[in-house]
C-alpha cells in the first residue's frame, strides 16, 4: 500500500515524541529526520548485539513517554554570526539564542512550553527566517511566522498506528504514550465505540502494556469509526483517539481510484423529469435525489467508478445576478457560497447528502466534494459581520486591466459580488478551516476538492492538510485534498509549488491534458509530443507524495468531442457547439479515454465526457446530462469503451499502480506498458487514418509471457508474442489494452 502520510504532530518538531509513518520519499528541502532516527536505532541494535545481551534484553524497549520539551534546530546555508529564535512564548523582542553544534553543523535549543499555540522565526544575523522544518506557518503581527501547537504533556495520548482488516474482523494496534515519568495504561479503563456505539474488543497487551492490540468482531462492509480512549494507572484520561477504518475486500489507496465529476444541478433531476429550463445560465434542476437514483441503479457501477467528485453544496442565492457582459446568471453550480454550514435547499438539504453518502459507502464509493474556501457571496454572514476579513471594496476584479491575475490574483475580486478572503487575518483563516471540518465530519466525506488554490496563500493548503491529517485520518484511510491549479501547457511548477506531504494530496494535471488535445483532438502534436508531457509531469512531481488527477476535460474548459470535431469553442452563447455527427470526433475521445485511464494517478471523467456530450466554453460544456434512449448509438459506442476500460481498470492492479515504461512511440503510435511485480498491461493508441502495423520487443524482466498469447481487453482480439516480440496490427483510430490470456480482468466484474 502506499506509505500514509504523516499526520501533522501537535508539535511538528518534536520527532523523538511521536514518530513518523514510513515514507517512500522527502519532499524536497525536507530535513531527513526520519533517516536519522532509522540510522540511530540500526546503531543502537549493533551495539546491543555487540554487548552480549540477552534476547529478552534485546528486545525490551524503554516505555514511550511524551517529551515537554520542543526541540528547535536551524542550518543555515552559511556561516553565521548570530542565530535567535523570537516566539510569542517570550515577552523578550530579541528572543532565546541558539547554541551551534559543530558535529551536527546546526544550531539547536531546547525550549519548555505550556500547552498553547505559538507563533515564532528564526533571527539569523539580523535578518528573519523561517523554520524550515515547520511547514505551517500563518500571520502574526503584520508578518508570516510559523504556527506551533504544544500539547499538553501531563496528558496521556491514545495514538492508533496500525491498521488492519480481515473479512469483517478489524484489528487496531493503539500506542499509550505516557505523561512525563508517569505510569503506563490502566487496561481496564480502556473505552471504544464503533460508529458511536460503545462495543468491547479483545485486547492484547504488547511492549510492556505500552502497546494494545485490539480486535473486533462483526464489522460490517462499508466505512467505520472508531473512538477510542484510555487512563493510565493514575487515573489521568487521554482524549478521545478517533479512526476511520474501511472494511472492503481490497486495501484501497488513491492510485485505484476513477473519478467522476458531477455538476449537481446539470446531472439528473429527480425521476428523471426534464429540466426546468434549458438556459444554458439557470437553474436547470438537478438535485441529489436524481444522483442517488442513478447510484442505485449501478450506473457508477458499470463505469468502474469508486469515487464520486459533487459541485459545492453550500446554499448559494437565488438572484440572478448579470456577469461582465451584462448576462443574467443564477448560481446553478454552487461557486457564490451564501452561507458557511447550510446545504443548498433546491438540492435537496442535508438528508440527501446523508443518503448520498450512505449508498456511496455500502457500494465501496468514496465521495468528494469541492469545496470554495477564497471567496464568499457579499450577502454572506463574514461579509456581513466581518468586513475586514476581506481584501478590498470591489474594485479590483480579477483579470481586468487594473487587476491582471499575474499582479492581483491573491487580492482581487472574482467578480463584483464575491470578495476575496485575507487569510492574513487570523480569524478569517480558523473560520474557514472549522468549516471545511464541519462539512468533512458532518457528512463523513472522504476528500475535498479545493477549488482556486492559486488564489490563496500556500499556507492556508498547508493548514488545511495539518487539519485534515490530526482529525480525519488514519493508517491505511487517507482523506484526498485534491486541488485546482489552472495552468497553461507546459506549467507544471505552478502545480508543483502546492504539492507535498504536508499540502495537496493531488492536483489536476492540466498540462497533460493541453497536450493530450493537442495530440488527439486538434492533431497539432504528435504522440511523442504526448509521451514526453507524460515524462516531464513525471519529473516535474517526483519526490512529492501526490497522487496526481489526469483528465479529459472538466466544467471550465470546452468538450473534447466540439474540438476534435473542429467546432468554433470561443462563443458559448452565440455559437454553441452543435451536435457531432461524423464518427471520427468519437473515436478520437476513446482513444483520448483510453489513455487517461491507463496513465499512473487517479483520473477523473467529467460527467457526459463518457457519451461525447458537445459543448464549447461555459456554460455551453454544462449541459444537462442525457441517459439511455437519450444517447446516440455514437454516444453508446463511447460509453461501452469508457465501462470496459474503467472496469478492467478497477481489476487489474498494473493499471492502477504500475509504473509507467514506454516500449514505442512513433509520431502516430504509442505503446506503453504498466507494470508491477505480478503482471503488466500494454497499452496500444494509434491514432492514424490508416491501420498500421509494427513490431513492438518486450524488455527482458517484463512480468509478461514471452511466448503465447495476449488478449485485446477492450475488442477481445487475440494478439500472439513469440520470443518476447509481438507483432502489432492496429485499425485506424484505435487503442488496445493487452492482458495475458490468463488474466483474471479480462473478465471484470
Amino acid at each position: 500500500m502506499r506509505p500514509r502520510r504523516r499526520r501533522h504532530l501537535i508539535d511538528p518538531l518534536r520527532t523523538l515524541d511521536r514518530p513518523r509513518a514510513d515514507r517512500s520519499a522527502l519532499a524536497p528541502g525536507a530535513a531527513p529526520v526520519d533517516l536519522l532516527v532509522r540510522l540511530v536505532a540500526v546503531a543502537l541494535l549493533a551495539l546491543a548485539l555487540a554487548s552480549g545481551c540477552t534476547t529478552k534484553e534485546r528486545l525490551e524497549s524503554p516505555p514511550l513517554e511524551r517529551s515537554c520539551v520542543t526541540h528547535f534546530v536551524l542550518r543555515p546555508e552559511s556561516p553565521a554570526q548570530s542565530v535567535r529564535i523570537i516566539g510569542s512564548w517570550s515577552a523578550d523582542p530579541k528572543g532565546d539564542a541558539l547554541v551551534w553544534e559543530p558535529s551536527t553543523g546546526a544550531y539547536r535549543i531546547s525550549i519548555r512550553l505550556p500547552p498553547g499555540r505559538y507563533s515564532y522565526h528564526f533571527d539569523v544575523d539580523g535578518e528573519p527566517r523561517l523554520d524550515p522544518q515547520n511547514g505551517l506557518t500563518r500571520y502574526d503581527s503584520g508578518r508570516e511566522r510559523n504556527d506551533l501547537l504544544v500539547a499538553d504533556c501531563q496528558k496521556p495520548e491514545l495514538r492508533v498506528e496500525s491498521v488492519e482488516t480481515s473479512g469483517d474482523r478489524v484489528f487496531l494496534t493503539l500506542a499509550f504514550w505516557r505523561t512525563e515519568a508517569g505510569p503506563g495504561v490502566d487496561a481496564a479503563t480502556l473505552t471504544s465505540r464503533l460508529d458511536g456505539i460503545d462495543v468491547t474488543p479483545r485486547v492484547e497487551l504488547l511492549d510492556n502494556g505500552d502497546r494494545l492490540r485490539l480486535t473486533f468482531d462483526g464489522v460490517g462492509w462499508g466505512k467505520h469509526w472508531f473512538e477510542l480512549s484510555a487512563a493510565d494507572r493514575d487515573g489521568r484520561v487521554s482524549d478521545i483517539e478517533r479512526a476511520p477504518v474501511w472494511v472492503e475486500t481490497r486495501r484501497f489507496q488513491w492510485d485505484d481510484a476513477l473519478i467522476y465529476q458531477v455538476m449537481i444541478d446539470r446531472f439528473r433531476r429527480e425521476g428523471g423529469v426534464a429540466p426546468l429550463t434549458e438556459a444554458p445560465t439557470m437553474r436547470q434542476g438537478g438535485d441529489l435525489a436524481g444522483l442517488v437514483e442513478k447510484l442505485e441503479a449501478g450506473y457508477f457501477d458499470a463505469l468502474g467508478v469508486n469515487v464520486i467528485w459533487i459541485s459545492p453544496l453550500n446554499d448559494n442565492p437565488e438572484l440572478q445576478l448579470a456577469d461582465r457582459n451584462g448576462r443574467l446568471s443564477e448560481a446553478y453550480h454552487g461557486y457564490w457560497p451564501l452561507a458557511p454550514r447550510t446545504v443548498e435547499p433546491k438540492f435537496g438539504g442535508e438528508e440527501w447528502v446523508e443518503r448520498l453518502i450512505a449508498e456511496a459507502h455500502d457500494r465501496g464509493i468514496r465521495v468528494i466534494v469541492d469545496y470554495v474556501m477564497n471567496h464568499a457571496f457579499t450577502g454572506h454572514p463574514y461579509v456581513k459581520e466581518h468586513r475586514d476579513w476581506f481584501y478590498g471594496d470591489g474594485s479590483c476584479v480579477c483579470g481586468t486591466p487594473a487587476c491582471p491575475w499575474s499582479v492581483a490574483i491573491q487580492d482581487c475580486w472574482f467578480t463584483e459580488f464575491l470578495p476575496d478572503l485575507n487569510f492574513r487575518r487570523g480569524e478569517a483563516l480558523d473560520a474557514q478551516l472549522d468549516d471545511a471540518l464541519f462539512w468533512a465530519r458532518r457528512f463523513d466525506l472522504d476528500g475535498l476538492r479545493l477549488d482556486a488554490v492559486p488564489m490563496m496563500p500556500r499556507f492556508v493548503v498547508r493548514q488545511l492538510a495539518a487539519r485534515v491529517h490530526r482529525e480525519l485520518e488514519a493508517p491505511g484511510t487517507r482523506f484526498y485534498l485534491l486541488g485546482e491549479v489552472f495552468t497553461a501547457p507546459g506549467d507544471y511548477q505552478s502545480i508543483r509549488y502546492f504539492l507535498g506531504p504536508d499540502s495537496l494530496d493531488g492536483a489536476f494535471q492540466f498540462p497533460l491534458m493541453w497536450a493530450l488535445r493537442g495530440a488527439l483532438a486538434n492533431r497539432q502534436l504528435t504522440m511523442r509530443a504526448l509521451h514526453q508531457a507524460v515524462l516531464d509531469a513525471e519529473d516535474a512531481y517526483r519526490y512529492s507524495t501526490a497522487v496526481m488527477a489526469p483528465f479529459v476535460g472538466n466544467h471550465d474548459v470546452p468538450r473534447f468531442i466540439s474540438e476534435a470535431n473542429g467546432d468554433r469553442l470561443d462563443d458559448p452563447f452565440g455559437a454553441p457547439a452543435p451536435p457531432v455527427a461524423e464518427p471520427r470526433p468519437y473515436r478520437s475521445l476513446m482513444l483520448a479515454h483510453t489513455v487517461v485511464l491507463t496513465l499512473p494517478g487517479a483520473p477523473v471523467l467529467y460527467y457526459g465526457d463518457e457519451i461525447g456530450m458537445p459543448g464549447s466554453g461555459d456554460p455551453d460544456n454544462r449541459r444537462m446530462m442525457r441517459f439511455d434512449d437519450r444517447i446516440s448509438g455514437l454516444e453508446r459506442s463511447v460509453l461501452e469503451h469508457v465501462q470496459r476500460l474503467g472496469r478492467t481498470r478497477r481489476c487489474s492492479e498494473a493499471l492502477r499502480r504500475g509504473r509507467y515504461q514506454v516500449l514505442s512511440v512513433q509520431n502516430d503510435l504509442w505503446v506503453f506498458a504498466r507494470i508491477v511485480e505480478s503482471g503488466a498491461a500494454i497499452v496500444i493508441v494509434h491514432r492514424g487514418s490508416q491501420p498500421t502495423t509494427t513490431n513492438v520487443t518486450l524488455p527482458s524482466g517484463l512480468p509478461l509471457p514471452v511466448d503465447g498469447r495476449y488478449v485485446d481487453a477492450l475488442s477481445g482480439a487475440i494478439v500472439r508474442v513469440e520470443e518476447g516480440r509481438i507483432a502489432l496490427t492496429v485499425g485506424a483510430d484505435t487503442s488496445q489494452l493487452l492482458l495475458a490470456a490468463d488474466d483474471p480482468c479480462l473478465t471484470p466484474e
